[in-house]
């Protein structure tokens, strides 16, 4: 009764947020002669831009409903709690670090920093189902194949916006998208490391719980990730740094020029 409750209550607000904006759009497109004046003024108002950012989260927390549907099926009270923990921290994490690049505050950062938080959130979801799945006495064979599909989903996802951004920052130079390429790379490392700890834990069950390496094989395995991750966050702090010499080299250039 309180699943299908929820469910009413998502439907009901995802509805309702796309008739207002099909309103607004509506109102828009016929009060205005121009194509131009009519997308001019949906960009400007902020009733429509607030109308319009309201849709496009409640899509996205629909799409985000139907993936966790459709790979991790039901949560556990213990994986939401995890999961309202990790969401806070990578909130704060990001607001943090996004001070570098404030100048660069627009819709593009908007999209990414909301598509960072839903991998960040499924990456959470995605370990603890695992590492559930490794204690579980019985696991069956389509729960074993919808975690590896996700884990996959997940890794090209990490994979392309990195590439996306290395492919941004050669062409235009630093910005906001190095700091969602360095997010990206250390997830993308994380789900690899939960990859191989998930099939270490396969071949472990297939030989009864005897391998012997099994401990010295995980402890190196996080140990070589922790490497990884410190050289990611040593080279955007290294990389930050430069950049503020390049600024302050220009401001006092400014200045000797007055």
């Amino acid at each position: 009764m309180r699943r299908l409750f929820g469910l009413s209550r998502s439907f009901s607000y995802v509805t309702t947020s796309v008739l207002i904006a099909s309103l607004i759009v509506a109102h828009a497109l016929l009060t205005r002669e121009q194509y131009f004046s009519a997308m001019l003024y949906l960009s400007t108002s902020k009733i429509s831009v607030v109308s319009l950012a309201n849709v496009a989260f409640a899509l996205a927390f629909t799409l985000a409903k139907v993936v966790k549907t459709v790979f991790l099926g039901a949560l556990r009270e213990s994986e939401v709690e995890r999961l309202h923990e990790r969401t806070r921290e990578a909130v704060m994490e990001t607001c943090l670090a996004m001070t570098i690049f404030r100048e660069e505050f627009n819709l593009r950062f908007v999209s990414l920093f909301a598509s960072l938080l839903f991998l960040k959130a499924f990456h959470g979801l995605c370990k603890d189902r695992a590492e559930h799945m490794e204690t579980a006495p019985r696991v069956r064979a389509i729960d074993r194949f919808r975690i590896t599909s996700f884990m996959v989903c997940l890794l090209l996802v990490d994979v392309a916006f990195v590439k996306f951004a290395i492919e941004r920052v050669v062409a235009k130079g630093p910005s906001v998208v190095l700091l969602f390429g360095f997010e990206h790379v250390i997830l993308a490392s994380k789900m690899c490391v939960g990859f191989a700890k998930y099939f270490v834990t396969i071949v472990d069950r297939a030989m009864d719980g005897n391998w012997q390496g099994k401990g010295a094989f995980v402890f190196y395995l996080e140990l070589c990730a922790d490497l990884v991750h410190l050289c990611v966050y040593v080279a955007f702090f290294f990389h930050h740094l430069r950049l503020l010499r390049v600024a302050d080299t220009f401001v006092e250039g400014r200045v000797r020029d007055v």
